[in-house]
């Protein structure tokens, strides 16, 4: 049956080799790979084992080549690498059994250090998926102590079982290297069916195939052919996994794939993220369980390092969550142009301090600023020289209003507001009337008769009648006399505030 290039890629002759190359001729250089091996072990028998190992040792090899290459241009990249590292540390195993099965027969607990690296190789997938890549690095290095961790904690299993002809308890060992397996693939499938992003779920998509069918072939290997030697049809069985993961990781030379899957609901999203960081203290526990009747010392290591560690992670985590909300909160009270107070801020203050006003009946003063002639002065300078001026008026209004209750915010516009508790109407006409000189000092040119930036302000001052709304009305209504009698001057709310 003839094939055909997508459309898509008929004007395009470098996508189009790369289309060719990873949908024909790698997977077609994959199968002639297996037939190749298939043939070697059929044909040459008396030299099977080494050309065999050969085969078994550069197969991941070509599959971490491929991962690299993926991490060289997938969003994903650090998914692939430490996929990569895994399947290179696997290598080395391979590679450690062929030197001593043929060169140096086992010897001291030398005969464990295959297996170690076998099992080792888990230790990076595991990683990849309990630690989200959009956590924040301190988060992050918890979790790669606790790699670390899981890394020793395998060392001392793998040796507990070992001795110096080998594993003297094999069916440990295995049960050991059947939990990590089923461990990755539920991890990495879970991730995989939580992906929000096209790139994300492609790649754990891949590392779950490839989970589950490493699953499936080392429970064969290990379970049905323990005491068969290399060199036989069963090494077939060992170069699937990765002869699948060389042409999944192909297909994303180009980009990730696209899924025909939706991608998760943000609600699945978040609980998988929240819930990942659990993935690494699960498996000490399970690691921890099977060592606590051999050595207990090491697997009450293992415990208490698993909670230490979910505990300082999460205290991490809850710490960046409150520097964010105090973050997102400061956003949503400050105006962005001036970094004073926003008006919301301003009305949850001012009522804040009206009300103590009514308990302790303390005073309150209220300033309202405006800025003369300002329509005039961005009509002729421009709106951003009038936004510069803006900032430059409220750094003064700032530095005149600095006791450590006081509050400047910017009302909207051209217009301030300052509150000032606890000082009566002839204290807060000293503070406006430092204000107003301040402002003069600047000396910013104006097209106004006055020849530089001024302001006219209005005064008020509750008592322990007075409400948030009565107050404001009195400091707006005393701007207005300010502005109407010529401006560039400060005027005093003249009669008590009628009350609440």
């Amino acid at each position: 049956m003839a094939w055909t290039i997508p459309q898509s890629l008929n004007s395009a002759p470098t996508a189009r080799r790369r289309w060719c190359l990873t949908q024909h001729v790698i997977p077609a250089a994959v199968a002639a790979w297996f037939v190749a091996h298939l043939l070697v072990i059929s044909l040459f028998s008396a030299s099977a084992k080494p050309l065999s190992y050969g085969f078994l040792i550069l197969m991941p090899l070509l599959a971490a080549a491929a991962c690299l290459v993926c991490a060289r241009q997938a969003r994903t990249a650090l998914n692939w690498s430490a996929l990569a590292t895994g399947l290179l540390l696997w290598s080395a195993g391979m590679a450690a059994t062929a030197g001593m099965d043929l060169f140096v027969p086992a010897s001291g607990d030398a005969a464990a250090l295959p297996t170690l690296l076998y099992v080792l190789y888990g230790v990076p997938l595991t990683f990849i998926a309990a630690s989200p890549a959009e956590d924040f690095w301190p988060a992050r290095l918890i979790d790669a102590a606790l790699a670390l961790v899981l890394g020793g904690l395998l060392f001392g299993a793998i040796f507990t079982f070992s001795t110096l002809s080998g594993a003297s308890d094999t069916s440990k060992l295995l049960l050991i290297l059947d939990v990590q397996n089923l461990f990755i693939l539920l991890f990495n499938f879970v991730r995989y069916r939580a992906g929000d992003t096209p790139a994300e779920r492609d790649f754990f998509r891949a590392a779950t195939l490839f989970s589950a069918i490493y699953l499936l072939a080392a429970g064969y290997i290990n379970h049905f052919e323990t005491n068969t030697e290399y060199g036989g049809p069963s090494d077939l069985a060992i170069d699937i996994p990765f002869l699948v993961m060389v042409v999944l990781a192909s297909r994303r030379f180009s980009g990730p794939l696209k899924t025909r899957v939706p991608l998760a609901s943000p609600r699945l999203s978040l609980i998988v993220r929240t819930a990942s960081p659990l993935m690494f203290p699960l498996t000490l526990f399970a690691l921890s369980c099977v060592l606590v009747f051999y050595k207990p010392w090491l697997a009450v290591a293992g415990f208490v390092i698993a909670l230490i560690g979910y505990a300082a992670r999460n205290v991490l985590v809850q710490v960046r969550i409150n520097a964010d909300r105090n973050r997102l909160e400061h956003l949503t009270q400050t105006d962005a142009l001036t970094e004073l107070a926003n008006r919301r801020h301003f009305d949850d203050t001012l009522a804040r301090e009206v009300r103590r006003t009514v308990r302790s009946g303390q005073p309150l003063s209220l300033l309202m600023v405006d800025i003369d002639h300002f329509k005039m002065l961005n009509d002729t300078y421009g709106h951003p020289e009038g936004d510069r001026y803006l900032r430059r008026v409220s750094r003064a209004l700032t530095v005149c209003a600095s006791r450590a209750g006081d509050l400047v915010a910017r009302y909207g516009g051209e217009e301030f507001t300052i509150i000032l508790p606890g000082l009566d109407t002839e204290a807060a006409r000293l503070v406006a009337q430092r204000t107003l000189s301040a402002v003069v000092g600047l000396a910013l040119p104006s097209p106004s008769t006055f020849g530089i930036v001024t302001v006219s302000i209005g005064v008020a001052t509750a008592d322990s009648l007075t409400d948030a709304v009565s107050l404001l009305a009195a400091a707006d209504s005393a701007l207005y006399r300010a502005k109407t009698s010529g401006r560039n001057r400060v005027v005093a709310h003249a009669d008590s505030l009628p009350a609440a």
